[in-house]
């Protein structure tokens, strides 16, 4: 089985969903990062409206 480790760096933006948060918004955040990879988009990584910087750090190969 191989195993992959992702960093998804999410930068603030000036939108509604950052106006709303209390507090560090850590819970938030969190719920909304897996609600978009569960959802299948919303993230940018690369072009004039990036929002995020995702880079893999781990790649693991189970052999047993």
């Amino acid at each position: 089985m191989r195993h992959y480790t992702f960093q998804l760096v999410v930068h603030e933006g000036n939108d509604e969903f950052w106006e709303g948060i209390k507090g560090t918004g850590c819970d938030e955040v969190f719920q909304y990062v897996k609600y978009l990879i569960e959802a299948g988009g919303g993230f940018q990584c690369d072009g004039e409206y990036q929002n995020c910087d995702l880079k893999i750090t781990t790649y693991e190969e189970d052999m047993t």
